[in-house]
């Protein structure tokens, strides 16, 4: 999956838009627009309505259009000198160019915005000290192409690129089926604007509202801004390096952060996504994600700025954003690491029922219920670094990455040539591969750690409801890898998967010197893994067939056509509750 960052975390541009910043007044103006000049630009489309959906979108469009002239100096003197009829055709021909740099093909449309910023720049004779008003245009250009009256439709739906990471969908909105606590015009102006939003369609509904920025901004603060990354970078490192299993996804955990009451997990890949919901269910999307060999939190909250510090270089609520990056690693790290019996006493099943909000309602794209997580802890707003630093021994612990590499040695395993064709090297005579790894000062002992909390460490732990065993949503993942473990595989990796056509979870694992993935799909008692599923499963193992293999576990069943189609592909099917896997 090709990686695409957010917009820079100090880009005040994008800040304030996500703030909402407009300069439009009120949807029972005849006037839209106080700006002359903006107003010839808008003027050339052709609007259904200046209300509803349209009102908020043609809010945002409008201040992307108006960051132009910051970054591009001919633009700016045509906006300078009042010159309205050429600013009006040379906004709108940029525009129409950037809708031309997306296909439905992501990759495609990188490479697309990848040219155009070869050529702008030859043409544009753009110096080298320029380089980040260049990096500002660019990214004005790509969300005005996003953000296009033919690519939103005129505001009736939001453009968004898909968990598969391969291609773009569009979330339909529905002005009728947002809550009557927020009017269709402020849709928009509450979702801000993103280069490149991720997912969105596949997180939210039609009827989900964006969080109100009058909502209370009060929010857990770090008092100790580097210790408190340096400590939630360490918990995620430990939590990545000893990962067992994959949060179901849309789980929901019951945790207050400031006004929020529960976030929606969401892994794809080596990526989090999160929805924060207020008590009327409204939401914030944020997302985590590790590149450069560090962790980033990117959650572009209205409540998390403030403006009237821009003197200061930030307006972000850095503190805040400390403070959640700190309780998301020790939810994740007790989600991924821990064993059975200790996760069942940090978390406990909560009746959907009483979640708050409208995500009662809700349920996953599959229609399976939804899944609710109590942690057993009281909230502190001052977390115990010192009882989780020792607890889980994460200084010792710290590691370092080693990327792949060849090493010179007279011998090379079959297990160290295997991971060296799925990275593409060779291996000549005389050398072996090392697979990327951690090194750090202590060995690891994943069995003590695992039945060790973070969130227990970090806050009390008080059981809120009486434990039962199994936690839903992990028990048919837990079995498989459990029984693989049994069969002597060994396991080195869980993770979610999304593809175009298919979905579950992939395990990978070793033995006798083949390497299998094996995907998991849990599904509803009444339904069946069909053919099309098999076929994208095939397309997804590597092409080495003699040093690799495929199965597919499911707990229900296979169609006539999927089982025939795997026969005829080597793919291994299995199901049931305890699925004998191949000798």
């Amino acid at each position: 999956m090709n990686d695409f960052s957010p917009l820079a975390e100090d880009a005040l541009w994008v800040w304030e838009l996500i703030a909402d910043r407009h300069r439009f007044p009120s949807p029972e103006d005849e006037n839209p627009s106080k700006d002359s000049v903006a107003e010839q630009f808008l003027s050339g489309y052709r609007l259904r309505s200046l209300g509803g959906l349209t009102w908020g979108w043609l809010k945002i469009y409008h201040d992307l259009a108006l960051a132009l002239p910051r970054h591009h100096p001919g633009i700016r003197d045509l906006y300078r000198s009042g010159q309205a009829e050429a600013f009006a055709r040379r906004v709108r021909t940029v525009a129409d160019q950037a809708l031309a740099l997306f296909s439905p093909s992501y990759e495609e449309t990188l490479e697309r915005w990848s040219a155009w910023q070869e050529a702008a720049r030859e043409e544009g004779g753009w110096a080298e000290g320029e380089q980040d008003f260049f990096t500002g245009y660019a990214n004005v250009i790509f969300a005005l192409g996003g953000y296009h009256p033919e690519r939103t439709s005129y505001g009736t739906r939001v453009p968004y690129l898909k968990k598969d990471g391969r291609t773009f969908g569009f979330l339909n909105l529905n002005p009728d089926a947002l809550p009557p606590s927020c009017p269709a015009g402020e849709y928009w102006p509450r979702l801000g604007a993103s280069i490149l939003p991720r997912w969105v369609g596949e997180m939210v509904s039609p009827a989900d509202m964006p969080v109100d920025a009058r909502e209370d901004r009060r929010f857990p603060q770090a008092d100790d801004l580097e210790r408190t990354l340096e400590q939630a970078y360490k918990l995620l490192d430990a939590a990545q390096a000893d990962k067992r299993r994959v949060i179901p996804t849309g789980a929901i955990v019951q945790l207050p952060f400031g006004p929020f009451r529960s976030f929606e997990i969401h892994e794809v890949g080596e990526q989090v996504g999160f929805v924060a919901r207020t008590h009327r269910g409204e939401f914030s999307l944020g997302y985590l994600h590790r590149a450069e060999d560090r962790w980033h939190l990117w959650w572009p909250c209205p409540l998390l700025i403030d403006l009237s510090q821009r003197e200061t270089g930030s307006v972000i609520n850095q503190p805040a954003i400390a403070a959640m990056t700190l309780l998301l690693a020790a939810v994740l790290h007790d989600f991924w690491t821990l064993e059975e019996r200790t996760l069942e006493q940090v978390f406990a099943n909560q009746n959907p029922k009483r979640v708050p909000g409208s995500l009662r309602a809700h349920r996953p794209a599959d229609g399976a219920p939804r899944i609710v997580y109590l942690p057993q802890i009281v909230y502190a707003a001052r977390p115990n670094l010192e009882a989780c630093e020792q607890a889980l021994e994460l200084t010792k612990r710290a590691r370092h990455p080693v990327r792949q590499h060849l090493r010179r040695s007279p011998t090379c395993s079959e297990k160290a040539r295997l991971f060296a064709v799925q990275f593409g090297l060779p291996v000549p005579a005389g050398y072996t591969f090392v697979q990327p790894h951690w090194r750090g000062e202590g060995t690891a002992r994943p069995t003590l750690y695992r039945s060790r909390s973070a969130l227990a460490c970090l806050h009390a732990l008080q059981p809120q409801s009486a434990p039962k065993a199994g936690l839903r949503g992990l028990g048919f993942l837990e079995q498989v890898r459990d029984d693989l473990e049994r069969h002597g595989h060994q396991v080195l990796s869980v993770t979610n998967y999304f593809g175009p056509n298919d979905c579950g979870v992939d395990i990978r694992t070793l033995r006798h010197g083949i390497e299998w993935t094996i995907r998991v799909k849990e599904k509803p008692p009444d339904a069946k893994v069909q053919e099309l599923e098999v076929k994208a499963f095939a397309d997804a193992l590597p092409s080495d067939r003699a040093r690799t293999g495929g199965m597919l576990v499911t707990n229900t069943g296979y169609t006539k056509a999927a089982e025939d189609l795997a026969s005829k592909l080597g793919i291994h099917v299995l199901w049931g509750e305890r699925p004998a896997f191949p000798p």
